[in-house]
């Protein structure tokens, strides 16, 4: 049970799983404020077409200001998820490297090990 920890796909695995939920959270705390916000606005965009009055495009509920924040929602959007991913592949790249490093440690380990043994049982059967 104590060579899970050191196993290179529990430890993706692991930063995985941790990465995505954090993204998950991140991007739907960020996204839902922001979409809140656009509902309001368009709720009151709704209310002064409604009662006829002129919504002029400096105002923040209309369509151009809410053309410009959903484009701006959109860059957030992406920018997290690629983030997210730009962490998993570090992760990735770091499990790998720290795999690879343990792989040739134990490979010098065996290699000191076999020659011990056989220098060892050379001299068990040179010996009369």
């Amino acid at each position: 049970m104590r060579q899970l920890g050191t196993n290179p796909i529990v430890q993706l695995a692991a930063v995985s799983v941790a990465v995505m939920a954090v993204l998950a959270v991140a991007v739907s705390v960020a996204l839902t404020a922001r979409l809140d916000r656009n509902i309001e606005l368009l709720n009151e965009y709704d209310g002064a077409a409604a009662s006829g009055t002129t919504v002029r495009p400096e105002e923040p509920f209309s369509i151009e200001s809410l053309r410009s924040e959903l484009d701006s929602l959109r860059t957030l959007t992406y920018a997290a998820v690629g983030g997210g991913f730009a962490v998993l592949n570090a992760g990735l790249v770091v499990i790998a490297w720290l795999a690879w490093r343990g792989i040739g440690r134990h490979e010098a380990e065996s290699e000191s090990a076999k020659a011990s043994i056989e220098d060892s049982a050379a001299g068990v059967t040179r010996s009369p």
